[in-house]
């Protein structure tokens, strides 16, 4: 089961982590709406597949410690390796922009 509240958490962790001091500048990094994002990392607003997405793509963001705490905050030098692959495996899982997070897990092995 995913926990909204600790996600968002860690949503926060990583924008901290790469040195962004406002939510605002982290939502312009990812083209997404401040006022969105803000609700996101406030917990008002679910996660969805295009801000899982971005966080990979742009930021090098591991899914896998985005979603559950395990491993290490960003991709190392050899997921960097094969993340298009992996983004591929997740775009096949989308469902109007929304993630279905049981197909998730399915995709890329998270237990």
């Amino acid at each position: 089961m995913v926990d909204n509240q600790t996600n968002n958490f860690r949503l926060k962790m990583i924008r901290l982590a790469l040195n962004f001091d406002s939510k605002r500048k982290f939502a312009q990094s990812m083209e997404i709406a401040s006022p969105y994002y803000g609700d996101i990392e406030n917990g008002k607003e679910p996660f969805t597949y295009k801000l899982i997405m971005k966080l990979i793509e742009i930021h090098n963001v591991s899914a896998d410690w985005l979603l559950t705490g395990k491993g290490s905050m960003f991709l190392t030098a050899s997921e960097l390796a094969t993340k298009e692959a992996d983004l591929i495996r997740m775009g096949e899982i989308a469902v109007n922009g929304e993630i279905k997070i049981e197909h998730f897990y399915k995709v890329v092995k998270i237990k």
